[in-house]
């Protein structure tokens, strides 16, 4: 997975989105990898 901020837990949800777009994800892509970046799940390494 990769990682658009440090702290993904100091963003809103929204804002993680538009990130990752902005990263060159689709809007579909970008919605699953904010979600698991501000509340990743306990077997997922974010790099």
């Amino acid at each position: 997975m990769i990682r658009v901020v440090k702290d993904p837990e100091n963003y809103m949800l929204e804002e993680l989105i538009e990130l990752y777009i902005a990263a060159g994800l689709d809007e579909e892509n970008a919605k699953i990898y904010a979600k698991m970046a501000k509340y990743p799940p306990p077997n997922v390494k974010i790099e």
